[in-house]
């Protein structure tokens, strides 16, 4: 599994260790829309719950990511990584690996610097066992990858928006590990095309981006990233956000890389939400986004 194949908020599969937790807020709303418990309809606003007060540290992290691959076509990943020692997060309004999204104002954006790194005292993968996911009378398990790491597809009907969920844990390392997450809001990225091709953008103009789907009363985040550099724009759920050609112009030209690992050039839209179910020894972060993400040309 490559963390650079996960969104931002997803790469913090990568655990961070510092200090100790303290009290959350309410992540980000925008509006004050009612809570949530199961399905959305479409067109309401119902937000997911308050991640409420966490634990000081995690065993693991677990990413279940709905993301856009094209105009209409989607697929639904799952990823999970249990360390031990636990990881400590110091948890404000977020978990220190996605601290960087605090600075950025609501419909601006601003240059971030994402802290991904590993924590602890020389942390060591353990294999946690079968790890499903449940909601709706539904069932959905994450496949073992080769080294027994549950990662890899999952049904597209297994991603529903607005949904409270029940992860379970069992059979591994970390003993059982059950408890409850939120799902955001659904998204499809209507403008610019998401295509596997690269869209030709200029370093010289505003860059419009349009989305359809079911609001969840937060922002839409925005992201471009350009080798270590990444612009974050925090957006009102409008429908539309146009990046200021200021943004666009701290991007250089696209250039190739003859390192086959090397990411492209990317936009990437997302909504995501964060919770942390179980406790100690399989204490588990789960980080829930929905994504599109563009291949860009940067001329």
């Amino acid at each position: 599994m490559k963390l650079a194949s996960l969104s931002p908020a997803a790469s913090a599969l990568v655990l961070v260790a510092c200090g100790s937790a303290s009290g959350t807020t309410p992540d980000d709303a925008t509006s004050s829309a009612g809570g949530a418990g199961g399905a959305a309809g479409s067109g309401a606003t119902v937000s997911p719950p308050d991640p409420g007060a966490p634990p000081q540290s995690v065993n693991g992290v677990f990413s279940f990511e709905k993301r856009q691959t094209s105009g209409s076509e989607f697929e639904v990943q799952g990823s999970a990584l249990y360390t031990n020692p636990p990881q400590q997060l110091n948890i404000e309004r977020r978990p220190a690996m996605l601290r960087f999204y605090d600075d950025v104002p609501l419909d601006g954006c601003k240059l971030v610097q994402p802290g991904l790194s590993i924590g602890g005292q020389n942390p060591q993968l353990v294999k946690a066992g079968k790890l499903k996911i449940m909601a709706g009378g539904g069932v959905a398990e994450v496949p073992l990858n080769p080294i027994g790491i549950p990662s890899g597809a999952l049904p597209l009907a297994s991603w529903i928006p607005v949904t409270t969920y029940t992860l379970d844990v069992s059979g591994g390392a970390v003993g059982h590990v059950t408890g409850e997450f939120t799902t955001p809001g659904d998204l499809t990225v209507t403008s610019p095309t998401v295509t596997k091709s690269p869209l030709s953008v200029s370093r010289k103009e505003p860059l419009k981006v349009t989305w359809s789907g079911q609001p969840d009363g937060r922002p839409v985040w925005l992201h471009l990233n350009q080798g270590s550099l990444q612009l974050t724009c925090r957006a009102n759920d409008t429908g539309e956000f146009e990046i200021p050609s200021a943004t666009m112009a701290m991007l250089g030209p696209s250039t190739s890389s003859p390192d086959p690992m090397a990411e492209p050039d990317r936009l990437t839209v997302e909504r995501y939400t964060w919770y942390v179910v179980g406790s100690a020894p399989g204490a588990t972060l789960v980080i829930s986004t929905v994504t599109a993400k563009v291949t860009l040309d940067v001329q």
